[in-house]
């Protein structure tokens, strides 16, 4: 099962763990475990290598061959000051948006006190909530032989680093932002004209440059939209066959093209009552616009079922090796009770007294070891990570820890097969071992990070936090 195994890594390789009572600046990076009174303690510190050891390996579930560079806190507007140690500022409009999506997905169930800023629609919310992946990639001004610029008619996208092993493409989409204010000066004739009429926007593919220094572009047609003069706010164009294309052959990716007709409510030269504009003409943000108003590229991704974790074998089978001994140790017990505790009578205490006594004390240590969800906090500042991890901080994985004593209540979640075992075990504990104490109920979590410089991902990884525990 995917979920052991990743608890069992967690536990195996001494992950880094956070007391939050604890001074930032004095706390050791180590291993703390919850000491059954309510309180995490330090059981032992934590070495360069095995802190590196730790860092490979989530990077290794992160699907991510090495850490992004440290200088993302200034790719992202955060200022200078603070190098690799400081959280990037999430300014531009692709982090942005997975950031607003972050937040709505922790906010589920509850009402939102703020309606979101990218106006998704029904459509878009559907491929957010079938997606375990969704990566926005920064619009950019790149060359392409035989191709003219064309400010903010072409844009271009870098998805060389889009994830596609064992991930499948549901769809993508460009998304960008009209403010009818931002209409330039040298075109307030044109735009005061429009006022009373909409727009269109047409989105297209850049297939080639054409044959000829004055043949027109190669287009395919992506999708169009129909806007009214007063729209303010983001406009979503489809834009899924383009990427895919891109993923199938990344030199084939020379951007997309847009095209803005702005119809007259009053006279105008062309037959048709459209215009041709730039975007700029009509307001629309560009690659040099405002950061939280540029445009970017959404992707939504799904895993397939077939894809299998990127775990550390040799961490699992250390992790195997260090249940054996617990197994053994566990044997020299009686009852799953120290032979010490049946030997603490005092002879002067009343006998039913002293017996009720006895058995209370023996309910109360039973209890406290009993299979049950224990504390384990996973913090991503330990590893020094919240320089490319927009969020979150880190998170409560919890774990599964005690034993499996006869008789298993009700509350130990006990499969029929431990319950069996538990009985075999009483009859012949050298040879069958008491269950195990193990998750029954795993969730997900989701970690919003860099890619590189410009673009981001928000993924959702499975069996993250042990929700539950039982006997095995």
């Amino acid at each position: 099962m995917r979920g052991l195994g990743l608890i069992s890594l967690v536990l195996g390789l001494w992950l880094l763990l956070a007391q939050e009572d604890v001074v930032e600046a004095h706390r050791a990076s180590g291993l703390y475990v919850d000491n059954g009174h309510d309180q995490t303690v330090i059981q032992r510190s934590v070495s360069e290598s095995e802190k590196r050891e730790v860092e490979h390996e989530i990077l290794s579930l992160l699907g991510l061959p090495e850490r992004p560079p440290r200088r993302l806190h200034n790719a992202q507007g955060g200022g200078s000051n603070g190098g690799g140690s400081q959280r990037p500022q999430v300014r531009r409009s692709a982090p942005r948006f997975l950031l607003d999506v972050y937040r709505d997905s922790l906010a589920r169930g509850t009402p939102r006190l703020t309606a979101s800023e990218f106006d998704l629609s029904g459509q878009e919310l559907r491929a957010i909530d079938q997606s375990d992946a969704i990566a926005t990639f920064a619009a950019r001004t790149h060359h392409v032989p035989g191709l003219r610029h064309e400010r903010d008619k072409r844009l271009w996208f870098d998805v060389s680093e889009l994830p596609t092993e064992g991930e499948r493409l549901l769809g993508a989409e460009l998304r960008i932002y009209r403010r009818s204010g931002l209409a330039r000066n040298k075109h307030h004739h044109h735009h005061h004209q429009h006022q009373g009429s909409g727009f269109s926007l047409s989105l297209y593919q850049v297939l080639g440059s054409g044959q000829g220094a004055n043949a027109d572009k190669e287009l395919r047609y992506l999708d169009s939209v129909n806007a009214s003069a007063g729209h303010d706010g983001w406009i979503a164009l489809n834009c899924s066959a383009a990427l895919a294309s891109w993923v199938r052959e990344p030199e084939s990716n020379r951007g997309v093209y847009l095209s803005v007709l702005s119809s007259s409510s009053s006279g105008d030269n062309s037959s048709s009552g459209h215009r041709e504009m730039r975007p700029d003409e009509i307001g629309l943000v560009g690659v040099k616009g405002t950061d939280d108003r540029q445009p970017f590229l959404v992707a939504f991704l799904k895993s397939s079922p077939h894809s299998k974790s990127k775990l550390n074998e040799k961490a699992l089978e250390g992790s195997k090796t260090r249940s054996k001994r617990e197994t053994r140790r566990g044997r020299r017990k009686l009852g799953g009770h120290d032979v010490s505790e049946y030997r603490s009578v005092n002879p002067y205490l009343d006998p039913l007294l002293q017996q009720q006594q006895q058995q209370h004390q023996q309910q109360q240590q039973h209890n406290s070891r009993t299979c049950k969800i224990q504390t384990l906090y996973v913090s991503f500042r330990d590893l020094q990570w919240q320089d490319w991890i927009i969020a979150p901080d880190g998170y409560d994985a919890y774990y599964c820890s005690g034993e499996c004593n006869f008789p298993l209540n009700a509350h130990m979640n006990a499969t029929n097969h431990a319950i069996v075992q538990t009985l075999v075990h009483l009859v012949n504990p050298g040879k069958v071992p008491k269950p195990c104490c193990a998750p029954t109920k795993l969730s997900p979590i989701s970690v919003l990070y860099f890619l590189d410089e410009s673009n981001v991902i928000l993924k959702k990884y499975k069996n993250m936090v042990v929700k539950s525990c039982g006997c095995h």
